[in-house]
């Protein structure tokens, strides 16, 4: 079990005894004082413990997230290297991931139209991304005022 996990279940049982104690006090939620002491001693505690076990489901998605990202980056730079044009094992090569992980992130970026797949006459599978040319259509390059 985790230490956020671990504690955040800690301060769920504490604002539970916490709160039954005031329940068990006959004290009412008529008086200011009252009312601070409750959420001092029992909300608070409650809603940092559903923070803590929120965050750490919330944690591990960031970091899928983040590591999905970085790797279309990989993707994105070696296509750069390679005209635009990649096959999955320049990238296995490259990027030392599995095949069937490569495959999957190349079909990814089809779907989203991030890619095309294409095929030489040779029978190899290339994927073209968006993007990763080297050099810029002649319409797409900046233009200087002297060139009118």
């Amino acid at each position: 079990m985790s230490g956020r996990r671990f504690s955040g279940i800690a301060l769920l049982v504490v604002a539970g005894f916490m709160f039954l104690g005031f329940l068990r006090s006959g004290l009412f939620l008529s008086s200011p004082t009252a009312v601070f002491a409750v959420l001092l001693t029992a909300v608070l505690p409650a809603a940092v413990g559903f923070n803590l076990l929120r965050g750490t489901r919330t944690s591990r998605e960031r970091i899928e997230q983040l590591r999905d990202q970085t790797i279309e980056s990989e993707l994105q730079r070696l296509a750069r290297q390679h005209n635009g044009r990649l096959t999955v094992n320049d990238v296995v090569m490259a990027l030392a991931l599995p095949a069937a992980q490569v495959q999957e992130r190349l079909d990814a970026m089809v779907r989203r139209e991030a890619a095309e797949i294409d095929f030489t006459e040779d029978g190899v599978i290339y994927y073209t991304i968006h993007g990763g040319q080297l050099n810029a259509a002649p319409s797409d390059a900046p233009r200087r005022l002297s060139d009118g």
